[in-house]
């Protein structure tokens, strides 16, 4: 260290440190970039998602809807409660002696000429063909499902097609819940 002459006492001076660089460290940009881009695959991957639920979802989640509700109110109101799709009106109406309730489709997004189509099919027990127009059939389409006050309900299929998709769901007659397909073979 060298003295500086001043007007003062002697000042001893060191010498001078380059001032600190400021910015970011390599390792801060490279955490930077690795979650923006987990961040946007989210988004695409959630975006597809919500691309694909569509139109059939909106059919499966209202049929969910009135299979619910008709089980609901098949209990309370100790009566039984029938199920029908009205392809007109395109809904799920459920039919009894308190009154008609409907579950309209919600086709805001749907184009135009998309059409949804629903059928029912009961199923014929284990060893219970029938001979349908010269064809041994183990379901055959029925125009309503009906919910008993027990609980239970028509063992049945339903068939979901809207547009190029379709969809089929077996439900339990005691639950009233989907059969998965290991249980539909124990059914």
């Amino acid at each position: 260290m060298t003295p500086v002459p001043s007007a003062g006492p002697l000042h001893w001076c060191r010498p001078a440190r380059p001032a600190p660089v400021r910015g970011f460290t390599l390792v801060e940009i490279i955490l930077v970039v690795a979650m923006i881009g987990l961040f946007v695959s989210l988004l695409v991957v959630n975006y597809e998602t919500l691309l694909r639920r569509g139109p059939m979802q909106t059919v499966e989640e209202t049929f969910w809807r009135a299979t619910r509700e008709a089980r609901q109110r098949a209990l309370f109101q100790r009566q039984p409660q029938r199920v029908v799709f009205d392809e007109e009106a395109h809904a799920f109406i459920i039919r009894s002696p308190g009154g008609d309730r409907n579950f309209r489709l919600d086709r805001g997004r749907w184009p135009a000429d998309m059409e949804a189509e629903v059928t029912f099919f009961q199923d014929l027990p284990e060893d219970g063909y029938r001979l349908i127009r010269g064809e041994l059939v183990r379901q055959r389409p029925i125009p309503q499902v009906v919910f008993y006050p027990d609980g239970s309900c028509t063992p049945f299929e339903v068939r979901l097609e809207v547009g190029d998709s379709s969809r089929s769901i077996r439900i339990d007659p005691w639950t009233g819940a989907e059969l998965l397909p290991e249980e539909r073979r124990r059914w």
